[in-house]
C-alpha cells in the first residue's frame, strides 16, 4: 500500500457476511442501481493523486458501503473530499462528520440526511447520495471560479476602450491592458 494512504485494508470482503451488511443482497442489488456508485468510483479513480484516495474498484466501494456501522474506507474518501473542499488540514475519518454537517446545513439545508442519524448508520443508499453531494461540491467550487474568471474576460472584451490601466507596482511601474485581437490581451509596463 502506497504511503499517501493513511487506511488498512478498506473492509475485509471475504469475512462479511449477510448479517454483517446492512440489508444484505437485497440492498446491494438496490445500490447496484444507482448511477451514483460508479460515478463515485470514477471520481475517486481520476482524483486519486490530488485526494491521496487509495486504489478502489466499484465492487470496494459498494462492499464498504453495505458494512453495517460504517467503514473507514467510506470514512476516509469522505474525510479527503471534505479537507479539500473545506481547506481543512484537521479533517479526518474521526471527526469528518461534524464538518459534514456543517457543509450540508450551510448549503442545502432543505435536504440534510444526517439530521436525525450518523452517518455511518445512514442506509446505503443515502451515504452513496451524500458522499457524491460531496464530490460535486468539489466541482461547483471550480465551476465558481471558472465562472467568474469568464465574466472578467468578458467585461474586458465589451469595454469600449481599447487599453485600460490595470494597476501599479512597488517600483511605481504602471501597467497597461491593450486590447489586441478578439482573443488576446497584451500587457505593457510604463517605466
Amino acid at each position: 500500500m502506497s504511503s499517501t494512504t493513511a487506511i488498512s485494508e478498506p473492509c475485509d470482503i471475504q469475512s462479511q457476511t449477510d448479517t454483517q451488511r446492512i440489508g444484505g443482497n437485497a440492498e446491494m442489488a438496490a445500490l447496484r442501481n444507482l448511477y451514483e456508485l460508479p460515478y463515485l468510483a470514477q471520481f475517486v479513480t481520476v482524483n486519486k493523486v490530488k485526494f491521496g484516495f487509495p486504489t478502489v474498484d466499484t465492487e470496494i466501494l459498494e462492499e464498504c458501503l453495505l458494512v453495517q456501522g460504517g467503514d473507514l474506507l467510506i470514512s476516509d474518501i469522505a474525510a479527503r473530499i471534505l479537507r479539500h473542499t473545506l481547506k481543512n488540514p484537521a479533517v479526518r475519518a474521526k471527526n469528518f462528520e461534524s464538518h459534514l454537517i456543517k457543509l450540508v446545513e450551510s448549503k442545502s439545508p432543505s435536504w440534510n440526511p444526517l439530521s436525525n442519524t450518523e452517518f455511518n448508520k445512514l442506509p446505503a443508499a443515502d451515504k452513496l447520495k451524500l458522499l457524491k453531494w460531496l464530490a460535486d461540491e468539489t466541482k461547483e467550487k471550480k465551476d465558481e471560479i471558472q465562472d467568474l474568471l469568464s465574466e472578467d474576460v468578458e467585461n474586458l472584451k465589451n469595454l469600449e476602450d481599447k487599453e485600460i490601466r490595470v494597476g501599479q507596482d512597488s517600483e511605481n511601474r504602471i501597467y497597461w491592458y491593450f486590447q489586441g485581437t478578439a482573443a488576446s490581451y497584451i500587457t505593457y509596463n510604463e517605466s
